[in-house]
């Protein structure tokens, strides 16, 4: 009896010293939300390809009208029959935003822990203040959290506004939200103010952050937000703009578009000196706005550079040696002041961080217009990125043919773990 005691002893101690336990917890909740996400995704994807099947199905209705051939709509009657009942109630259906109406908004999710507004089943098109205030009070707050299981918000082409930042920054800051996507919305300055405030008011960051298809926070500069994540984010999409109106970067020969410049004054002096009908003065200003980097935004490559340094610290270390050795003491003093003044309005106010973004599963720049020297930044990130990093998103985003073979090269490493 005394060595069967000792034996399950033995056996509870063999159990809680498992190696790399809490590792292996973390990593299956990540792969838990990122499958989550991705079958989301899919169910978005199957509805997009049914309003195209439906468009296909007019074209052949009004086809069938001349010819007198009715089998395809006879397929399509069919197929409707069954999902007649339920478009029509869900494109009728009005949320309550009362508290029965927030609990019945939660029996009705497909599941439990994803609270996805843009789902046809909801029938939500617009979310207006008071809906968008009910479900921060009944369902994200201290009293709701206990009696839901929702851990992801998604609100996608739901026709969000700088109005609503406020109640989405409150939402954001609580910490039991550990994935929430804003997609395709019209959110711009007044929503990132809130939140980088729901930053610094959580512990533990997101584990998701999709932020893309806002177009007016294409132009603002994101990297802030990098200072204020914590290893518990895995997954970043944003929208940022680099080149304004289709225009070249021109670094002076410092890159590898540093032939811009030259290149630029060459074609300017050829069409200066051809007869053509403009002046040498409109030539000289279609130069301008064609190659000069006065004009550029240049968001994604501030991001990139910020995000570089920030999963690889050696990195940064070197580019601070490098400028000490090839700058003067005025600018690495302008420099430092002007980075510890950043620094310290980006991080004040909130927790101190005792960890930061290390690694990347899921990554993303869609919809902008990348200039050469962030394609070159992009590649320093996958490279940095490769052991963790299985999803990329650059949906709506060129790169042309200098990030084609910087994508060959990131899917070609050893280290890739993309498919």
């Amino acid at each position: 009896m005394k060595t069967k005691v000792n034996g399950n002893i033995h056996a509870n101690q063999a159990a809680h010293d498992l190696p790399y336990k809490e590792e292996m917890q973390e990593l299956i909740e990540k792969e838990k939300h990122l499958l989550q996400l991705k079958v989301l995704e899919q169910q978005r994807e199957a509805d997009d390809w049914r309003a195209k099947y439906e468009s296909i199905v007019n074209k052949v209705g009004d086809d069938a009208g001349k010819t007198g051939d009715f089998r395809a709509l006879e397929f399509v009657a069919r197929v409707d029959s069954h999902n007649s009942s339920n478009l029509q109630e869900s494109a009728s259906k009005n949320i309550d935003v009362s508290s029965e109406g927030m609990q019945q908004l939660l029996l009705d999710l497909r599941y439990k822990w994803v609270l996805d507004m843009s789902a046809p089943s909801l029938g939500v098109r617009s979310i207006k203040q008071d809906l968008l205030k009910a479900v921060n009070n009944e369902i994200f707050s201290v009293r709701g959290v206990e009696s839901n299981q929702v851990t992801i918000f998604m609100a996608e082409r739901c026709d969000l506004e700088d109005s609503h930042a406020i109640t989405l920054g409150s939402m954001m800051s609580k910490n039991n939200l550990s994935a929430f996507s804003v997609a395709y919305n019209n959110l711009g300055p007044s929503f990132f103010v809130q939140f980088m405030n729901s930053l610094r008011a959580r512990r533990k960051t997101p584990q998701y952050i999709n932020m893309s298809g806002n177009v007016n926070m294409a132009n603002l500069d994101l990297s802030p937000m990098l200072k204020n994540l914590t290893d518990s984010t895995w997954g970043i999409i944003c929208s940022l703009q680099d080149c304004a109106h289709g225009q070249l970067s021109d670094r002076r020969g410092d890159g590898p578009s540093g032939h811009a410049s030259t290149s630029a004054k060459k074609a300017g002096q050829s069409v200066a000196s051809k007869g053509t009908r403009r002046s040498a003065a409109s030539n000289k200003s279609l130069a301008n706005d064609l190659y000069s980097d006065s004009q550029q935004p240049e968001m994604a490559l501030s991001f990139l550079k910020h995000l570089h340094t920030t999963m690889d610290p050696a990195a940064a270390s070197a580019g601070a040696n490098a400028i000490k050795k090839g700058g003067t003491a005025s600018k690495i003093a302008s420099r430092t002041s002007a980075e510890s003044k950043g620094g310290a309005a980006n991080t004040s106010g909130g927790i101190i961080r005792t960890s930061n973004l290390t690694t990347l599963a899921v990554f993303g720049l869609t919809c902008n217009f990348l200039c050469t020297e962030s394609i070159s930044k992009l590649g320093e990130v996958l490279d940095v990125a490769a052991p963790s990093l299985t999803d990329l998103d650059l949906s709506f985003a060129y790169v042309g043919k200098f990030g084609s073979k910087i994508l060959h090269d990131a899917l070609a490493s050893p280290s890739s773990q993309m498919v």
